[in-house]
């Protein structure tokens, strides 16, 4: 068992893991050991890195399209974007089926919003949402995804074949540059674990402000690790709650209210964030892979493992 170390992008995993455990009565010397480590901030900085400053880089879709990130020269106070949110879904998890389910056809057409029904496997009856939100949602729910499958069973923002585009290898700005707040639908939302995909880091390092759909407490860790959120704008409630159907709701209300405020406040509120947005880009920049930070970052990581291997 002291063999092996087993390693994830979830920063909570040793409580889990500590839970677990205890609760299977696992004695100390059969136990694993488990590390956080984000992997994929490294790897979206370096990409990040390469597109601000090598003109030749191009991305992986078939059209080898010109690949783009947002810097403060695409901040133009003076125009009014056209979007509230931006939400990108590829694969349509429980959770992303179930808040686009709730936002419906009419906040869809109205904000940059990417998923393709045909791509969705799972059961779309009232059972499938009467586990996943809370029961007085449920007829909603329920309603509008019928809807959109009669209606817009497919919504695209970059690039038309959502299922073929991947979290690396595919940056434009021009959604974020259009738009002002990012609903990150992360990976895992129901489970217990907190999950940092690429997905977390993509508004980040183009100048935007999120609600990040995650496990409970991701937005604390977010900001143990240096990035500023955006409370009391968006109300961050929702990452204190662990029930993930009182979560999602939470959730919803705050788009909900968020996107029926005057645009223009949204505007004002965007600009007047504009130092946080940037420090944000910095400090994910800072994480690439030859620059000091990271390097600290990863001689800490290493040596972690290092010193649980040499005292077991």
């Amino acid at each position: 068992n002291k063999k092996l170390i087993f390693s994830i992008a979830c920063p909570d995993v040793e409580e889990h893991h500590q839970k677990f455990v205890t609760r299977e009565k696992i004695p100390p010397q059969h136990q694993i050991k488990t590390f956080f480590w984000h992997w994929s901030l490294r790897q979206k900085a370096d990409e990040a890195q390469l597109i601000l400053h090598d003109p030749t880089h191009i991305n992986q879709d078939k059209f080898k399209t010109k690949p783009s990130i947002a810097s403060e020269k695409d901040l133009d106070e003076t125009k009014i974007r056209d979007n509230n949110f931006l939400i990108f879904n590829r694969r349509l998890r429980d959770h992303r089926l179930s808040l686009i389910s709730l936002l419906g056809r009419d906040f869809i057409s109205n904000n940059l919003v990417s998923y393709d029904l045909e791509t969705n496997h799972n059961d779309t009856s009232s059972e499938f949402f009467k586990s996943r939100v809370e029961n007085n949602l449920v007829e909603k729910a329920v309603n509008n995804l019928a809807d959109l499958y009669e209606h817009k069973p497919k919504s695209t923002i970059d690039f038309d074949n959502i299922d073929g585009v991947l979290g690396f290898g595919y940056e434009v700005k021009d959604p974020y540059i259009n738009s002002y707040i990012h609903i990150c639908t992360e990976t895992n939302f129901y489970a217990p674990g907190i999950y940092f995909s690429e997905k977390t880091w993509k508004p980040i390092l183009n100048l935007q402000p999120f609600i990040n759909v995650n496990y409970q407490g991701a937005l604390k860790h977010l900001q143990q690790m240096g990035f500023e959120t955006f409370h009391p704008f968006i109300d961050e409630s929702y990452d204190k709650i662990l029930d993930p159907k009182r979560r999602l709701t939470f959730i919803y209300n705050e788009i909900e209210r968020i996107n029926n405020l005057p645009k223009e406040e949204i505007h004002e509120w965007y600009y007047g964030i504009k130092d946080k947005l940037l420090y944000n880009q910095q400090h994910a920049l800072a994480h690439r892979k030859e620059n000091k930070f990271q390097i600290q970052l990863e001689t800490k990581y290493i040596e972690g493992i290092k010193n649980y291997v040499l005292n077991s």
